[in-house]
């Protein structure tokens, strides 16, 4: 995937998209822990 970027829209672009989608796989899964733990806390409520 990251090759046929690289090679489609150019090197910086394909590093941007590349950190982007590694900063938002990176928080959705800070995400699910958070909920995980958080989930008896909230039911709490």
């Amino acid at each position: 995937m990251y090759i046929f970027l690289k090679r489609k829209l150019g090197k910086t672009v394909a590093d941007t998209m590349m950190v982007i989608w590694y900063l938002s796989l990176l928080f959705s899964i800070a995400i699910f822990f958070r909920l995980e733990s958080g989930m008896f806390r909230y039911l709490e409520w």
